[in-house]
């Protein structure tokens, strides 16, 4: 047993003893910076401006962000309308079935981010959902009047996408914001 033991000349090796000290003791002197009301009111009245200029700079950007996406979303509408025509006419077979579920996917996921409410938009791609994309790929390929109907019809989404992304969005803008103070209202 006495052999597991370290020798007393080797304990440094495997143990350390060390003192700190420390003093804790009450401050000298107390120094009192006194604020005088004027200069508290100076202040309060600061951080209230500080706050109107915050959120005017915040219900700006917001403005500005909702417009942006709702012409991103409307030009996004007119890119693809212009690649699936790029598409159809570069095509040995004409239209494709890939082609036209490109257009109904891109419809889908219009909706879902259409956060702004963008009814317009919404509307127009609905009616080309309807009227172009009732018929299949082959009926389109079998059809010359119907291929025809379909370029016409994305021509005339394309001009009106590009149309609307141009238009100045402040009154969608506008409801987007009042669509979200209704709802807060109603969850208060």
């Amino acid at each position: 047993i006495e052999a597991s033991f370290p020798l007393p000349q080797q304990m440094n090796r495997y143990y350390a003893f060390e003192t700190q000290l420390f003093q804790v003791s009450v401050p000298e002197s107390l120094g009192v910076e006194l604020i005088t009301t004027a200069e508290q009111q100076q202040v309060i009245s600061a951080r209230q401006q500080a706050a109107r200029d915050a959120g005017t700079k915040i219900r700006q950007d917001v403005q500005q962000f909702v417009a942006d996406c709702v012409a991103s979303l409307r030009e996004q509408t007119a890119v693809l309308c212009q690649e699936m025509l790029t598409s159809i006419g570069t095509s040995e077979t004409g239209v494709h079935q890939k082609t036209l579920n490109r257009l109904v996917r891109f419809i889908d996921q219009f909706k879902q981010m259409n956060f702004a409410n963008d009814v317009e938009m919404e509307r127009q791609l609905e009616r080309v959902r309807k009227e172009l994309l009732s018929k299949t790929a082959e009926e389109y390929r079998d059809s010359a009047t119907a291929r025809s109907r379909l370029t016409a019809g994305l021509q005339q989404l394309a001009a009106q996408a590009r149309q609307l992304a141009k238009q100045d969005a402040t009154e969608l803008v506008d409801r987007f914001g009042e669509l979200g103070r209704r709802k807060f209202q109603l969850a208060a």
